[in-house]
């Protein structure tokens, strides 16, 4: 075990056994959560001055998985762990005598990637996504109930990960549900398989408050910085306030075009990041002929995903190994205490987490990728005002 002198402890054992180390060892150490990936991810660099890792232990799938054990107070079980699987290695040289080991990979599931299945499956969606779930080892699921309604579905000389992403795209809920994002996130030792809907993610409980200052305040945790990525102009100029489509309507014989807008959209903002005059309509999309998904929904989840990509904040906070993608996050800038107008300060508010980054170095500290649709302002704005918006 290595027992950090800052912030958190940090276990480590590689092939099984606990390797000892000195603190100083570890040139970084970062694990990340994505929402916009399966599985976590890792890179581990540490300095091997007696080539123990570089040159004598043997690149075997023993030595490929390292398990990691991380928490803040020392006990029998820290408070999260992940057993990694190493894809890659870039063991290099610095001098004669010093070289560094560093190693990449991702949560251990060949499940998801290694094996093409060619089955069919009957019952529930719900069902089907659940079977999957325990197939590729996860302990609990966190699955829509839009999707408790029969279909059935061929997964076609797919892996379990590239039907899942076909489903994710392609599914709607019993009441035209859409836009659902699939992951598998690590909280409390344990896997959770997530199949929601944005919307649904939207509506969950905020998770954690900050406040942009050194030293948190009462509930609130301490934001040292942040940086703003705005795609206003990128984006608005696709047009982003209407979607086109057009296909072939088999059973019926007839060709038919439609569009959907952000009427429905559930907003984490005031106002969405897009002019209220701007062109409406986007390139049409032709989607082919129908099948048995709901091509309004897809659209729709399409122009969803665009619109949570119009603003996004990197901010840097004290790490927190159980934050998750799709967690939502309230932050607030000091200065609207004494103002008494929140809003005056329009990247304040509630974000959802879209990545987590864990840096585990002298401390554990964390930046956290959020996104969200829009601002919040007080101030007279020509940008569009969102129909439907998260209460606290």
């Amino acid at each position: 075990m290595i027992e950090l002198v800052g912030n958190y402890l940090l276990r480590i054992e590689l092939g099984g056994t606990t390797i000892p180390m000195s603190f100083d060892m570890i040139k970084e150490f970062t694990i990340v959560q994505d929402m916009g990936k399966f599985l976590p991810l890792f890179r581990f660099a540490v300095y091997d001055p007696t080539g123990l890792f570089v040159h004598t232990l043997p690149s075997d799938r023993t030595v490929n998985k390292m398990y990691v054990e991380i928490g803040k107070s020392i006990g029998e079980e820290l408070d999260n762990s992940f057993n990694f699987l190493a894809y890659r290695k870039f063991p290099e040289s610095q001098a004669r005598i010093q070289s560094i080991f560093e190693v990449s990979g991702l949560l251990d599931n060949k499940m998801l990637f290694d094996r093409e299945f060619v089955r069919g499956f009957s019952g529930k969606v719900s069902g089907t996504l659940e079977t999957i779930a325990k197939e590729i080892g996860c302990d609990s699921i966190n699955i829509s109930p839009s999707l408790n309604y029969v279909m059935n579905l061929i997964q076609g000389k797919q892996t379990n990960a590239k039907f899942l992403k076909d489903l994710q795209t392609r599914l709607s809920g019993r009441a035209g549900e859409h836009d659902f994002r699939c992951f598998v996130k690590r909280v409390n030792h344990k896997n959770v398989f997530v199949f929601r809907t944005l919307k649904e993610l939207i509506n969950a409980p905020v998770k954690k408050k900050y406040i942009m200052n050194d030293v948190g305040f009462e509930d609130r945790e301490p934001m040292f910085d942040f940086q703003i990525v705005d795609s206003y102009g990128v984006l608005g100029s696709l047009g982003v306030k209407v979607q086109q489509y057009e296909y072939f309507d088999w059973e019926n014989g007839r060709y038919v075009r439609d569009k959907v807008d952000l009427s429905d959209f559930m907003s984490l903002s005031d106002y969405f990041l897009v002019e209220a005059d701007a062109e409406e309509t986007s390139r049409t999309i032709f989607l082919g002929r129908s099948s048995i998904f709901d091509y309004k929904a897809q659209m729709k989840s399409k122009l969803s995903e665009r619109v949570m990509n119009l603003l996004k904040m990197w901010i840097l906070v004290p790490g927190d190994i159980n934050v998750a993608p799709g967690d939502l996050v309230d932050v607030l800038i000091p200065d609207a205490m004494y103002t008494g107008d929140p809003y005056i300060f329009q990247y304040a508010g509630l974000w959802m987490v879209e990545r987590v980054v864990h840096t585990l170095t002298t401390s554990h500290r964390m930046r956290l990728l959020l996104t969200r649709n829009g601002i919040d302002t007080t101030m007279p704005t020509t940008l569009l005002k969102a129909r439907k918006k998260k209460g606290y």
